[in-house]
């Protein structure tokens, strides 16, 4: 089963989305360069960027969030 991981602007004041995104880059969610750009310019359009994420990752995603105190929701 798929799990989403959602990230909001709103929720995460002073992080860098960047720093998100290099992080689900570092854990296989996000394949390339392109698709960081993709969801960098989607992040700055609409405040928020949602990532699908293999269940049998979610917990160690979850503790890298957690590491960083990044607030997210998982969908």
């Amino acid at each position: 089963m798929e799990n989403k991981i959602r990230i909001k602007r709103e929720n995460n004041q002073g992080i860098v989305i960047l720093k998100v995104l290099s992080l689900f880059r570092d854990k296989d969610l996000i394949k390339s360069l392109q698709e960081v750009s993709e969801f960098m310019k989607k992040y700055e359009k609409e405040d928020e960027v949602t990532i699908n994420c293999d269940s049998q990752n979610i917990d160690e995603i979850k503790s890298s969030l957690d590491e960083e105190n990044i607030k997210y929701i998982i969908l």
